[in-house]
């Protein structure tokens, strides 16, 4: 017989507010992580410098996963292949890891909402980097990984916001999202 006292939680978002719910599910062993990204595409978008920024934490709040990186500069770039990009860096992480559940914050509507799957991915300079990023979230979840992403505000992102224009010194990145 198994007590609620000690239950795992879950971190669910409704609205952009976070909450957590305990989890009826006795015996749950699977990791569970946090995770936050954001991108900018700077001086100018589309066509600026392209760069993210992305955080990982376990369940108690340990780092797993702090960086930042340049995607690439040009006419090609844009803030959404900036963000993308952000969301793609987190899944390959994860991809190193066992399966577990994470859910995943952004302040990207329309990131959030194609990922999602409330939004189709239509047209645009994301275009490649979104097909390849949800081939890997599916791919990610067919080895059991519980996947699930929550919108929140600007004000709610600022850490990946400040990574993301971090973008002196960095070496280009492009090669990672190839």
């Amino acid at each position: 017989m198994s007590t609620w006292k000690n239950a795992p939680q879950i971190h669910i978002c409704l609205d952009g507010q976070n909450r957590t719910l305990t989890d009826k599910v006795a015996g749950l062993e699977e990791e569970r992580m946090f995770a936050w990204f954001d991108g900018a595409c700077e001086p100018v978008n589309p066509g600026g410098t392209a760069s993210f920024g992305v955080i990982v934490k376990g369940e108690n709040g340990t780092v797993l996963l702090r960086e930042h990186g340049v995607v690439s500069k040009g006419k090609a770039m844009s803030n959404n292949v900036a963000e993308y990009a952000g969301v793609l860096h987190v899944l390959k992480y994860l991809s190193s890891r066992p399966p577990g559940r994470v859910m995943i914050h952004g302040d990207s509507n329309l990131v959030i909402n194609q990922l999602s799957g409330k939004w189709r991915v239509r047209k645009g300079l994301y275009l490649a980097i979104a097909v390849k990023t949800t081939a890997l979230l599916a791919h990610l979840r067919g080895l059991g990984w519980q996947i699930s992403f929550c919108w929140i505000p600007r004000e709610q992102n600022e850490e990946c916001d400040a990574l993301s224009k971090k973008i002196g010194n960095t070496p280009d990145s492009m090669e990672r999202f190839k």
